[in-house]
C-alpha cells in the first residue's frame, strides 16, 4: 500500500519572501525606498527572524541592500546594471538553446510560432498582461527543456529585476514589433536546425543591450516617470498578508 504523500510545508521565511516580492511587483515597495525591519515585522505581526531570512535571500538576488541595525534599502537599477543583466540573460538563454538542441521537436517549434502570433493579437487588443505571460511561454518553448535548474532560477530572477520591479505594462510599440520579428527569426532558425544561429539571435540580437538600447532607454525613461508618481504620499505600504500566517 502506498503511503500518503504529504505536501511540503512552506516556511515562514518563504511566505515573507513571497509577500515582499509581491509588494515590490505591485509597486508598494519601490526602488530607492528604505524600510525599517522592526516596523515591518510589527506591521506583519511576525518576529524579525523570518523577515531577516527573507531579506538575506532578496539581497543575494540583488533586490535589496541590508544595513545592519538600520533596515533595508530597495535597490534601483542603474543603466550599467541593466546592460549587465541583458548580457547575462543572452548568454544563459543562448547556452540553453545549444543544450536542448537534440530535444527540440517540430511540434514544440510550431507551438512557439503560434504563441508569437497570439502575442501580436493580444498586443493589438491591449491585453498587456496576457501578452507578457505569452512572452514567457514563448521563451519557455526552449527553456522548459533545460535540465539546469540553477540556470533557470537565475534567469527568472534577472527577468524579475528587469520587468517586475514594479511591473511596468507601458510598453514601447516599436520595440514589441521588433521583438515579434526576432521571435520569427528564432523560430525559422530552429526549423532549419541552425541552433548556433538561433543561439546567436538570442544572445547577440534579442538580448543585446547594444541592439536594443534605444528601446531600453525609452522603456526605462517611462518606467522612472511611473515610479515618481508612485512615490507620491500614500497609505500603509505593508497591509497584512492574506491568510495571516505568523
Amino acid at each position: 500500500m502506498l503511503s500518503r504523500i504529504t505536501p511540503p510545508i512552506r516556511s515562514l521565511r518563504e511566505v515573507v519572501y513571497d509577500y515582499l516580492r509581491r509588494q515590490m511587483n505591485e509597486g508598494q515597495l519601490l526602488p530607492g525606498s528604505f524600510f525599517n525591519l522592526k516596523e515591518v515585522s510589527q506591521a506583519l505581526g511576525i518576529s524579525t527572524t523570518p523577515l531577516r531570512e527573507a531579506l538575506v535571500q532578496l539581497e543575494s538576488e540583488g533586490f535589496v541592500t541590508i544595513f545592519p541595525r538600520k533596515g533595508a534599502f530597495v535597490n534601483a537599477l542603474s543603466l550599467k546594471q541593466i546592460r549587465n543583466i541583458y548580457q547575462l540573460i543572452g548568454a544563459l538563454e543562448g547556452a540553453v538553446i545549444l543544450e536542448v538542441a537534440s530535444r527540440m521537436t517540430v511540434a514544440r517549434i510550431d507551438r512557439m510560432a503560434v504563441i508569437n502570433e497570439t502575442m501580436k493579437e493580444r498586443l493589438r487588443q491591449g491585453r498587456i498582461a496576457e501578452y507578457l505571460e505569452l512572452n514567457l511561454q514563448f521563451h519557455g518553448g526552449f527553456l522548459d527543456l533545460s535540465e539546469n535548474e540553477e540556470l533557470l532560477r537565475q534567469l527568472a530572477i534577472f527577468k524579475q529585476r528587469l520587468y517586475e520591479f514594479p511591473r511596468n505594462e507601458h510598453l514601447v510599440p516599436a520595440w514589441e514589433e521588433k521583438n515579434s520579428q526576432e521571435h520569427l527569426d528564432l523560430v525559422e532558425a530552429l526549423r532549419q536546425g541552425d541552433f548556433l544561429g538561433a543561439a546567436s539571435i538570442i544572445r547577440d540580437v534579442h538580448w543585446s543591450f547594444e541592439a536594443q538600447e534605444p528601446f531600453i532607454r525609452s522603456y526605462y525613461a517611462r518606467h522612472l516617470q511611473i515610479l515618481e508618481k508612485l512615490k507620491a504620499p500614500r497609505g500603509d505600504p505593508f497591509p497584512s498578508p492574506s491568510g495571516g500566517e505568523s
